[in-house]
């Protein structure tokens, strides 16, 4: 499955496309991407600070959005500031 991640952190607003087996794979894969140099638009300081906020310790899953389909979100505290994640099914590949 093809997933859109939208995420809205310290006034960037960042959007990219994972396939992952499930939602909670992608959202997996998107944190690891966040080791990359310029992940998703973000400076290497918001980057590092995202990824030093997301721990998968006692990760459940995602939040699915009430009265629509396919769509979920998560927030991270990262210090004082708030990060939305928003991740939306796409494209179900065959």
């Amino acid at each position: 499955m093809l997933y859109t991640i939208i995420l809205e952190f310290e006034g960037t607003t960042s959007v990219r496309q994972l396939f992952g087996e499930n939602v909670d794979d992608a959202y997996r894969k998107w944190v690891e991407g966040l080791t990359d140099s310029n992940a998703y638009g973000l400076s290497t300081g918001q980057a590092a600070r995202l990824s030093a906020a997301i721990s998968f310790e006692g990760f459940e899953s995602l939040t699915p959005l009430s009265s629509i389909i396919n769509v979920w979100c998560t927030t991270v505290l990262v210090g004082k500031t708030l990060a939305l994640v928003n991740l939306i099914a796409t494209v179900e590949m065959p």
